[in-house]
Order: C-alpha cells, then sequence, then structure tokens
C-alpha cells in the first residue's frame, strides 16, 4: 500500500514536471537569446531617435534599447531623476547578492547613509543622514519594504 501511495505521488510529479517545462523558459526559442533576436537592416538604417511621448505613456520616463547593438530606439524624459522602482530595487538586489558572493561585502559591513538617500521619498525606513546599518539589515529593509532610501544608500 505503501509502496503505491510512492509511486502515483512520483508518476503525478512526473506528468506535472512535463507539462509545465515550458513555463520555465528551457526552450531554445527563448525571446532574449541571442540566437533568437534578428536585427532588421532598416533598423540599422534609421538613425532617428523617437522623442518625445509620442506613445502617450503615463509614465514619467522610458527608454527602449535595441539589446544586440545597444542603439536607443525610443525615450521620453530620460534624463528625469526619480523614485526607484521595484524593478530598480531588484536589480539592487543582484548586484548587493554579487557583491556578497565575490567577498566586496560581508553581511555585517556597515553602510553610511547619505542626505540623498535619506531625502528620497516614497516607500523608506526614514534613515538618518548620521546612521548607519548593515548590509544585512538593508537587505531585510529593500526586500521587505521596499525601501528606496536603503537602495540609495547601497549605491
Amino acid at each position: 500500500m505503501q509502496n503505491s501511495k510512492i509511486l502515483y505521488f512520483i508518476l503525478v510529479t512526473l506528468i506535472i514536471c512535463c507539462i509545465t517545462i515550458e513555463c520555465f523558459g528551457f526552450s531554445e526559442s527563448y525571446t532574449w537569446s541571442v540566437n533568437s533576436v534578428e536585427t532588421s537592416s532598416s533598423l540599422e538604417e534609421s538613425s532617428s531617435i523617437s522623442e518625445g511621448n509620442h506613445l502617450s505613456l503615463e509614465a514619467g520616463a522610458a527608454i527602449l534599447i535595441e539589446q544586440n547593438t545597444g542603439q536607443i530606439l525610443y525615450e521620453h524624459n530620460i534624463h528625469e531623476q526619480l523614485r526607484p522602482a521595484s524593478v530598480t530595487k531588484v536589480m539592487g538586489l543582484l548586484l548587493i547578492m554579487e557583491a556578497l558572493d565575490s567577498g566586496k561585502i560581508t553581511l555585517e559591513t556597515q553602510i553610511p547613509c547619505s542626505e540623498n538617500a535619506s531625502k528620497m521619498g516614497g516607500s523608506q525606513i526614514w534613515l538618518d543622514p548620521s546612521e548607519t546599518l548593515s548590509v544585512n539589515d538593508m537587505l531585510k529593509a529593500i526586500a521587505v519594504v521596499s525601501a528606496n532610501d536603503c537602495i540609495v544608500a547601497m549605491r
């Protein structure tokens, strides 16, 4: 009886894995792979950049860059300094993790808060410019509270 339950569990797990494998981006035609991106010659020949807000975006700023060439395809208000968005914070967390992994910093490294970081606004933990926090505490504040002041201080 016990063996049949284990066999049934393994069979169900294998079926679920086979059905959902494409959801995890293991396909050869992954959107961001270099081989799947085709650059059109008209794109390369075009040197005009779409400026202004021709797309009627509600965002404060936007930029679209072609992956292979680095050519800016669309820009709107790109030099405006805005509060860090969630994607920026996730990328910041990735950079912090890479610095931890490479040994440049440790979880106990003390990070001072700058005047600029303390004035970020938005979601924050209200760091004082004279305050220092450990990388461990900064990571918790960024991940849990989405603290703009901490991600700027970690820069």
